[in-house]
């Protein structure tokens, strides 16, 4: 019998253990078989990018088509089951903690003052692991009842927040979409965040009470949707000024592209 020939060269890589972190949702309101059975309390091990994911990541076809991403993530975060079916807030979470554990906490970008003193961009250091801190968690005590909302008819309507697969396909651009294309997109945009009405699951059978649905319905349950959604990495970051000295919030880059150039 033939020995398996060990590359001596792989034996001396540094290899890097992960990072465990703890998703913004802790693992709550998903369904089973997104999440492996292991995965307690929202707890996750994120693995470092080897040369394969990093140069998936600089595939712009499939970054914007979310195959990249997905790829990325089943690799580095096998704990995930289903990349698809992950909530959008988690994935962000996922990819800042990807950068963390791969290149290391701090992350160069070039930013200019508004102020009379800033004559050029200047380079600011920001501090990925206090992104990481600073996300905001999905309160566990109130989770179900904040995804659910009652119609003026007394139906309750299930929500639930927004997937991966759902949300690659609304960044999809579609320049030449027409009027039923435009409307077809918002209800499925819609049904995307409906788990359920009344209990009753089949998406067959919520598309057609959607199309029926009073607008004001539409309205109430569109304002309860932004209202939960403000959970998950918080981009805005404080940097001081090198030519004023002024305190300025900023947004970092969440951009996929730059985000791992």
């Amino acid at each position: 019998m033939s020995e398996t020939k060990q590359n001596p060269l792989i034996g001396k890589l540094r290899v890097v253990d992960g990072l465990t972190v703890t998703l913004p949702s802790g693992g709550l309101l998903y369904d089973e078989g997104v999440l492996s059975p292991e995965v307690k309390d929202g707890e996750i091990r994120v693995y470092p990018m080897t040369t394969r994911e990093e140069i998936l990541l600089r595939s712009a076809d499939g970054l914007y088509g979310g195959t990249a991403i997905n790829r990325v993530l089943a690799r580095c975060v096998p704990e995930v089951l289903d990349m698809s079916r992950l909530f959008f807030n988690d994935v962000d979470y996922l990819m800042v903690a990807l950068r963390n554990v791969s290149y290391g906490s701090s992350m160069d970008i070039e930013y200019q003052h508004t102020c009379e003193k800033a004559k050029k961009p200047r380079e600011y250091t920001i501090d990925i692991e206090r992104l990481l801190k600073s996300a905001v968690p999905l309160d566990p005590l109130t989770a179900t009842e904040q995804y659910e909302v009652l119609t003026s008819a007394g139906q309750l309507v299930a929500l639930r927040p927004v997937q991966m697969l759902d949300m690659m396909e609304m960044l999809q651009p579609r320049p030449d979409m027409t009027d039923e294309e435009a409307q077809e997109a918002v209800f499925t945009m819609y049904m995307s965040q409906i788990r359920s009405v009344d209990g009753h699951t089949d998406r067959d059978m919520i598309y057609e009470w959607l199309e029926m649905l009073p607008t004001n319905d539409l309205r109430t349950i569109k304002s309860h949707l932004s209202k939960i959604s403000d959970w998950g990495v918080n981009y805005q970051y404080d940097i001081k000024c090198k030519d004023c000295g002024e305190t300025v919030t900023i947004t970092t880059p969440i951009n996929p592209v730059t985000f791992f150039s």
